[in-house]
């Protein structure tokens, strides 16, 4: 399968693109939650959800200050 050269994408189709990515992120993060939620009750999966999210929020930030090329103290 032939990578995607998204360099040359237009600027509209990244902007569909990266929304679309956006809402399938929130989905599967709402049905991830839901099973959690029925499997160990609401109180647990809050908390893991909690732990989950403070993680990726801290590794994201990194990765977007690199991308942005923000350097490490931004």
């Amino acid at each position: 399968m032939k990578p995607y050269a998204f360099e040359e994408f237009p600027k509209e189709t990244l902007v569909k693109l990266i929304g679309a990515y956006l809402r399938a992120l929130q989905a599967v993060d709402g049905w991830w939650f839901t099973g959690v939620e029925q499997a160990l009750g609401m109180e647990k999966a809050l908390e893991i959800d909690r732990s989950v999210w403070e993680r990726v929020g801290k590794a994201e930030g990194k990765h977007m200050k690199q991308a942005l090329n923000l350097g490490e103290d931004a």
